[in-house]
């Protein structure tokens, strides 16, 4: 079936997640990706042995997850050969994405002006730590650094030591919606003619994130807060006999009086406009909260789960990381699919959640090895002569694959 960038060439001069990831998701739509890598393997192919993952050619699950469906190239970007090659490839390119600082681009001629000023069709598309402009716009940001540790994320959402942040996770976020982005601006050019560049940060994908945070602690809102003594109680975390906590949410006026009367057991409340809305709290907590935790502790799990479905109170048990990967609803949605890596083995693996009805983007691509493309995507530019080739590799330009 056909896919939705079919016919759309791109390059990816990223690495780690923020920027491989967006050129995977634009791979899962249809385009054909290549990977250009240095003469050495770019440093995210190893980051998995940090957190436990195998690293090798035959199973690289934490590289793999950002560079499904793309060909690999090796190219030495820094000599003059090197350079007219990937002039080569930008002349037939749609979109160039990177996260290459701004001044690096610039000493390898690979800048915006630069590269506009010669295709003036090209999407060009990069990923920053914080941004564009301001004082920290060339600092080096990874996401537990611009997202996380920025925006606040580590201190005000946790209670004494800061949040230990999961790698990558701003980074899963960017992807999608710098995609997103690239997609609009091949629309663009339908209508101009013209290519232009495309931004995302990982500090700004914080700010929009926490558009409600930046709002309400603008007028006294303060943080981290304490679950007992939430914004609303019914947007807060409960403990149920079993051990497991639930967390509900809910800004309807119409089910406050449900929760009080069904929940905590409290009907004479449930008719008093002084507990029944949700302009009533903060101030009623210290009531409030006390009897939601006695009627949750009174329950199971499932007993309290049941009981709010019933409410049509929004909720759900906390989970775990551990369990995403064998979760009817991720499985059933595609949100997680069966891998089968080069060496044999199989493990589950996050796919990206944008889906399409009449497009077909939940097919199982592969990820691919250090220049295991090479020789193929320098026979597309008209580089077929072996002696050619091995020429390249012995002046440093190229790595191939044997």
């Amino acid at each position: 079936m056909k896919k939705p960038l079919e016919g759309i060439k791109v390059l990816d001069l990223s690495t780690y997640v923020a920027g491989p990831g967006t050129a995977s998701v634009l791979a899962d739509w249809g385009a054909n990706v290549i990977k250009i890598e240095g003469l050495k393997p770019e440093e995210g192919r190893k980051t998995g042995v940090s957190v436990g993952c195998p690293a090798d050619d035959g199973c690289n699950p934490y590289f793999g997850s950002v560079n499904v469906g793309k060909r690999a190239l090796s190219l030495n970007l820094k000599s003059e050969k090197g350079k007219e090659i990937m002039d080569q490839l930008l002349q037939t390119a749609d979109v160039f994405v990177t996260n290459i600082r701004v001044p690096a681009l610039g000493r390898l001629g690979l800048d915006w002006e630069t590269v506009h000023k010669k295709y003036p069709k090209l999407i060009f598309a990069h990923v920053s730590g914080f941004g564009e402009n301001g004082p920290q716009k060339n600092d080096a940001g990874y996401d537990t650094v611009a997202f996380w540790a920025k925006t606040g994320l580590m201190t005000d959402l946790g209670e004494g030591a800061p949040l230990s942040p999961v790698w990558g996770f701003a980074d899963g976020f960017t992807n999608p919606i710098l995609a997103g982005g690239i997609a609009a601006a091949l629309y663009g050019r339908t209508i101009t003619g013209e290519g232009t560049k495309v931004m995302c940060s990982l500090y700004g994908l914080g700010v929009y994130g926490l558009h409600t945070a930046v709002a309400s602690t603008q007028y006294g809102d303060k943080f981290p807060r304490s679950r007992k003594n939430p914004s609303s109680p019914m947007a807060n975390t409960y403990q149920c006999s079993d051990g497991e906590w639930i967390m509900i949410s809910n800004f309807d006026d119409r089910l406050y009086p449900v929760f009080l009367d069904k929940i905590c057991g409290r009907p004479d409340l449930a008719e008093n406009s002084a507990y029944n809305n949700q302009t009533c709290y903060p101030e009623k907590n210290a009531e409030v909260v006390p009897l939601a935790d006695a009627a949750f502790g009174a329950k199971t799990s499932q007993q309290m789960a049941e009981l709010l479905k019933e409410c049509d109170i929004a909720f759900n048990i906390l989970g775990h990381f551990k369990d995403i990967a064998r979760d009817p609803q991720a499985i059933e949605n595609n949100y997680v699919v069966k891998y089968t890596h080069k060496d044999g083995s199989v493990s589950m693996m996050s796919k990206p959640p944008v889906k399409f009805d009449d497009y077909e983007v939940n097919d199982i691509l592969p990820y691919p090895c250090f220049a295991e493309h090479t020789e193929e995507v320098l026979s597309e530019i008209g580089i077929i002569d072996q002696a050619e080739i091995q020429k390249l590799v012995d002046e440093g330009v190229v790595c191939v694959r044997k």
